[in-house]
């Protein structure tokens, strides 16, 4: 039978993964490209303009925040599976489902209190940047947001896969 639901969950998932996978790949070559400009900058001009460890430093938090999600949809996690194997198939679903009820749970914490960190930093300017400190803040709570659907998505589209082999 065709379930529209784990199909449209896995589409969604497909899609959040390819723009974070672009996006992140984006900020990892912005991050190279100002570590390469301070290099040079230094070794030929004898000058280290501050913002370029800054902005390196803050596109690399993004881009690995971004990037976690791209991750998770490819099973590239660490994950400790030994329990699974030993313990019965009960106890293992237990497991499962304890591992994913902590899983979202620390997202929504990291949501949370990620936005309300940013916010109340906003105000505050990062030293070579003069940008607000809320904007590399908020890689924390977008990061985290994204993994939360992506983890969900995946959820309901392997639940649909499981249900359909039955």
């Amino acid at each position: 039978m065709n379930k529209p639901f784990p199909k449209s969950c896995s589409r969604f998932s497909e899609i959040i993964e390819r723009l974070s996978t672009y996006l992140s790949g984006a900020l990892f070559i912005l991050n190279l490209v100002v570590i390469i400009a301070n290099v040079f900058s230094r070794y030929f001009f004898n000058i280290s303009p501050i913002w370029t460890a800054e902005l390196a430093r803050f596109t690399l938090i993004w881009a690995v925040m971004i990037g976690m999600n791209s991750a998770l949809y490819h099973g590239e996690h660490v994950s400790i599976t030994f329990l699974n194997k030993i313990l019965a198939k009960g106890s293992a679903r237990i497991i499962n489902w304890l591992v994913q009820f902590v899983t979202i749970f620390l997202m929504f914490f990291m949501v949370y209190y990620g936005f309300r960190y940013a916010i109340n930093s906003w105000k505050f300017k990062t030293l070579g940047l003069q940008i607000s400190k809320g904007i590399p803040l908020l890689a924390i709570p977008i990061g985290a947001l994204l993994f939360l659907l992506q983890y969900i998505f995946l959820q309901f589209s392997l639940s649909g896969k499981k249900e359909g082999k039955n």
